[in-house]
């Protein structure tokens, strides 16, 4: 894991760290998405691991979230870094 990942993810568990799960409108208030259908097809499409409670509710372990950050986080700035290589 990259520096800059590990900063970024220790940075975010310190904010998040009384919280246990997270709802599409907690992900999209944080900024972590930019909208709430971009939320609901990270779900949908299986990328971010979630647990059904109801039929209408849907939320997302904080392990679940942590994980699909630091991964996103490593692919883009190792896209980047290639990106910067390449020029």
């Amino acid at each position: 894991m990259t520096s800059k990942t590990k900063f970024v993810l220790d940075e975010l568990f310190k904010l998040l760290e009384d919280r246990h799960f997270f709802t599409i409108d907690d992900l999209y208030i944080f900024g972590l998405f930019g909208t709430k259908y971009a939320v609901r097809q990270a779900l949908k499409s299986g990328v971010l691991p979630f647990v059904q409670v109801s039929k209408r509710r849907r939320i997302v372990p904080k392990t679940a979230l942590l994980e699909y950050l630091r991964i996103n986080l490593t692919n883009n700035w190792d896209t980047k870094r290639k990106g910067h290589e390449n020029k």
